[in-house]
Order: structure tokens, then C-alpha cells, then sequence
């Protein structure tokens, strides 16, 4: 549900974030949401779709499954952060309004 779906057109002051990086990495994918449940969904989405990448570009010798390639798949949680905490760009900050989730950068 987003914001605009209940007539609200001002982002709250607390948000949810979480992201996921593979082992010995810096994060590849970070997500704000204005939910718990929902940064949660987007978060593991987003790390299924990295491991099922990883095996489909993997080499055909290359016997690890895709639950393997979850497993080398590290993650914070979900956290609540004060969205004065974060710098987030204006499509980030329509994305969060319109779907109730967002994208964040990843260095």
C-alpha cells in the first residue's frame, strides 16, 4: 500500500531498512520501505534473485545449486531508521511515496 493509496502526501519520520551482500563484500542491495513486512519482502526478493543469477551465469562445472549461492548471501535485518538519516535521491523519495518501498544505493 503506499502512501498516496490513504491520502497522505508527506513521508513519515521513521522507515525501515535492510540490506544484503555477499560474504567478504560490500552490500549489493539496499531497500527502504515505510513497513517492516514489506522491506522484508523486497530484501529477500531481491537476495533470491541475486542467487538465482549467480547459478544461472554460473560455469556449467560449477555444481552449486542455488540454495548454495543463498547461502553465501549475508544480511542485515530490518531496521527502523529516521528517514532524516538517509540521503535519498528524488525518484527514491517518489518510489517510497507512490509504492511504499524503495531502492537505496550500494557503493
Amino acid at each position: 500500500m503506499s502512501l498516496l493509496d490513504v491520502g497522505v502526501t508527506e513521508l513519515p519520520k521513521m522507515v525501515y531498512i535492510a540490506s544484503a551482500w555477499w560474504d567478504d563484500c560490500d552490500p549489493f542491495v539496499g531497500v527502504v520501505a515505510l513497513e517492516s513486512d514489506d522491506c522484508g519482502k523486497k530484501i529477500e526478493e531481491a537476495i533470491r534473485e541475486a542467487a538465482e543469477e549467480a547459478f544461472n551465469n554460473s560455469e556449467p562445472e560449477d555444481s552449486r545449486t542455488v540454495d548454495d549461492y543463498l547461502s553465501t548471501i549475508q544480511w542485515s535485518g530490518v531496521w527502523p531508521e529516521p528517514l532524516s538519516n538517509l540521503k535519498l535521491s528524488s525518484e527514491q523519495q517518489d518510489d517510497l511515496n507512490r509504492d511504499g518501498y524503495a531502492y537505496l544505493d550500494t557503493p
